[in-house]
């Protein structure tokens, strides 16, 4: 009888180790899709092409908050340029959901100008190419009751 006792608790320990595994894995991988959203708004802020560039596919697409269809190129301000600078923006409330190597999240933006404060609602596709995760899509879109 005693040994059906650690049979069953050996298996209960077994089934207990594999799922906090299996999960483990998703949970990174969620957090590092989180911080490549949140690289692209720091390195958005600064202009940073270099820092921009390896996150988006070169088949990127989005929609700007404007309605507007936008590419890699129109993301990708010159060097050190003041134009097409987003002011520093924070992410907020965020879900990322995992499809293997693929992923969503939504989140809010919000953009840290004191004269212009906004608030936008993103969309973000990942797909995972040999390099890591990239950015392939994305949907921007101007927050309910956010200030203009």
């Amino acid at each position: 009888m005693q040994r059906w006792y650690v049979v069953i608790l050996l298996t209960l320990a077994l089934s207990l180790l594999a799922a906090t595994q299996s999960a483990t894995p998703l949970a990174r991988t969620e957090d590092q899709l989180i911080q490549i959203e949140r690289d692209w708004l720091a390195a958005e802020a600064t202009g940073d092409t270099a820092r921009l560039r390896p996150l988006f596919d070169e088949g990127f697409i989005a929609t700007g908050p404007g309605g507007n269809l936008l590419t890699r190129d129109d993301l990708l301000p010159l060097q050190n340029s003041p134009e097409n600078h987003l002011p520093k923006s924070t992410l907020e409330e965020c879900t990322v959901k995992v499809f293997g190597d693929a992923a969503v999240l939504m989140g809010r933006v919000a953009v840290q100008d004191p004269q212009h404060p906004m608030q936008f609602r993103i969309t973000t596709v990942f797909q995972k190419r040999e390099q890591g995760w990239r950015v392939i899509a994305a949907q921007m879109a101007k927050a309910p009751g956010a200030e203009e």
